[in-house]
């Protein structure tokens, strides 16, 4: 791994915890985003958003979002969206 991290509700990790093990015996591919995407739709009761939704989303937050002007976060977000169509698959 060596993504720039993943965002949850506390509502989504308290449905997606007691499957995680089910979710780590059920991969289908090496990808690990991918693969944390399809056990938030099946357990999660939400789901990650598509790769055309995700080209809606500024690379920078700061750029639109004020706040966040002299944050110690500046930088360290980024959107990362799946590669692959074949890696959708549920």
């Amino acid at each position: 791994m060596g993504g720039p991290g993943m965002i949850f509700s506390r509502e989504v990790l308290r449905r997606m915890v007691p499957h995680i093990g089910e979710c780590l015996r059920e991969m289908y591919t090496t990808h690990e985003d991918v693969e944390v995407g399809r056990c938030v739709r099946r357990f999660g009761g939400t789901q990650c958003v598509w790769s055309y939704e995700g080209r809606l989303l500024p690379a920078v937050p700061a750029e639109i979002h004020t706040p966040w002007a002299n944050n110690h976060l500046l930088g360290t977000l980024a959107s990362h969206c799946s590669k692959l169509w074949g890696h959708s698959r549920e």
